[in-house]
């Protein structure tokens, strides 16, 4: 019959599973059960796949921003719409602040709070302790971000449920017009091949946070501690990891940069 590919195994339940056999192993050698100390050689140390992660760029945020949904109307239910208009408007503020869909869901009653005391309009920055890491995160409103507040008067709409919230999302993608495909990497135990998907179909709305972070570092306006005020990350190391630039594409950066700052010597 036809094979079946495992799913992936997550990165915490490898390094349980392999500290507790790892514990054994070493326990049972000290008594000496064994005289294998396997738990020391590179077979025991554990690898991972990262796994494919997806953006969008600014123009294709353009065009998710002017989309229209009539087409997934179903007869007369008007609700359907609704709820495609206000997913994509709160994506779309998560790819422009880099806000987590927990931080995106305290929105509504933030940001009326921040409307309200700045006397009916709308703030210039979103101060937030984000609540995945407890720390701050001080995010200017960008031009996009701004036009979603003022579209509802800073009364922004509540989100669904994360799995109504990250179907929708892909209707919202697909309908935008953007139907391009990337190459998935396979993270299944049994090591098969990667694969072509289309972005709509990988996309989630933690994808916005990636978005936003990897949009403004290459608009290379501010310093990696400057973006860090915003992502609220305590390290460049976790930083980076949210970063979709290849090597060779951070190596260019860093030359031209480099040649322009040095070419008056």
């Amino acid at each position: 019959g036809r094979k079946v590919i495992r799913k992936p195994i997550g990165v915490n339940t490898l390094k349980n599973d392999m500290k507790i056999l790892k514990v054994w192993l070493k326990e049972s050698y000290m008594n000496g059960i064994h005289d294998n100390r396997i738990w020391e050689r590179n077979e025991m140390k554990m690898s991972a796949v990262k796994p494919t992660r997806v953006r969008l760029s600014i123009d294709e945020l353009t065009l998710v921003e002017i989309a229209e949904f009539d087409h997934l109307r179903k007869g007369n239910q008007g609700p359907r719409l609704t709820a495609h208009n206000a997913v994509r408007d709160m994506f779309l503020l998560a790819c422009w602040t880099a806000a987590r869909i927990s931080d995106v869901k305290r929105f509504p009653e933030l940001i009326k709070t921040m409307w309200d005391d700045n006397g009916g309009a709308c703030p210039k920055e979103i101060e937030i302790i984000q609540v995945k890491t407890n720390t701050p995160a001080f995010v200017p409103v960008l031009p996009p971000a701004r036009r979603i507040i003022e579209k509802y008067n800073g009364a922004l709409p509540k989100l669904p449920n994360e799995q109504k919230v990250n179907r929708y999302i892909k209707e919202v993608i697909k309908a935008a017009g953007i139907t391009r495909s990337v190459q998935r990497v396979s993270t299944s135990i049994d090591g098969a091949s990667s694969e072509m998907v289309k972005l709509y179909d990988m996309i989630s709305f933690h994808d916005a946070r990636r978005t936003c972070l990897t949009n403004l570092y290459l608009l290379d306006v501010l310093s990696v501690a400057e973006l860090m005020l915003i992502s609220g990350h305590s390290t460049e190391a976790q930083f980076f990891g949210y970063i979709e630039v290849d090597e060779d594409e951070r190596r260019k950066r860093m030359s031209e940069k480099l040649l322009a700052a040095t070419q008056h010597l």
